[in-house]
């Protein structure tokens, strides 16, 4: 059996040979990051505005680490979507191996954070390098993705390193198909405010 290591070096080509990954150009399959997104309240607000002063101060010493990223910014945005408190199984470096079909290989590797039973996937980057990095994460993310033991539910990612956040959409028809949100920064607008509708959204999207 050839082992396969999931990481950044996995690319788009990869995945379209071994498991028929295909992007679909279809705009109402992934509606869920712009569509009837919920409101925020004013304590929800005040405490995006917090997490962004903590990362802008801890960005003022340098680039963060993953482990910092998901300290500093992803705990606190899971918790303000609920996530700890629900029905959400959250678990961090969960184990995942993927085998291809009529091949002798698996993908193997460990992702950052895992949410509701496999159909929510989040990757965090180190904070340096942010568009670059985000790119080369995509297809990473969604050979996690890939491994959803239900097939027939749509699955959700999210690639972050804490400034820069972009989210993913796949599902299993004939073929497996995915899609992207545009890239949502930070500190531009309103975009940090709608990464946590967007969770928000998702975990009610996941869960009925």
């Amino acid at each position: 059996m050839q082992v396969q290591q999931i990481s950044s070096q996995i690319n788009l080509r990869a995945l379209q040979q071994d498991f028929g990954l295909v992007k679909t150009t279809h705009a109402s399959f992934f509606t869920e990051w712009q569509t009837e997104l919920p409101a925020l309240t004013e304590p929800s607000k005040l405490a995006l505005a917090h997490i962004r002063q903590n990362f802008t101060y801890q960005l003022e010493w340098g680039q963060l680490s993953e482990n910092l990223v998901k300290m500093v910014v992803l705990s606190p945005l899971l918790d303000l979507a609920d996530f700890y408190q629900s029905e959400f199984r959250v678990q961090d470096e969960a184990s995942v191996d993927l085998t291809v079909e009529d091949q002798d290989v698996v993908y193997r590797g460990k992702i950052d954070v895992l949410v509701c039973s496999g159909q929510l996937w989040i990757l965090v980057l180190e904070s340096k390098h942010a568009r670059f990095s985000l790119i080369n994460a995509i297809p990473q993310c969604l050979t996690y993705m890939l491994a959803n033991p239900n097939g027939q539910s749509p699955v959700y990612g999210l690639v972050t390193n804490g400034s820069n956040f972009r989210f993913l959409k796949l599902q299993r028809t004939h073929s497996p198909e995915y899609a992207l949100s545009d890239e949502l920064l930070f500190d531009r607008g309103d975009d940090f405010e709608q990464v946590l509708q967007i969770l928000k959204k998702l975990k009610t999207s996941v869960t009925g």
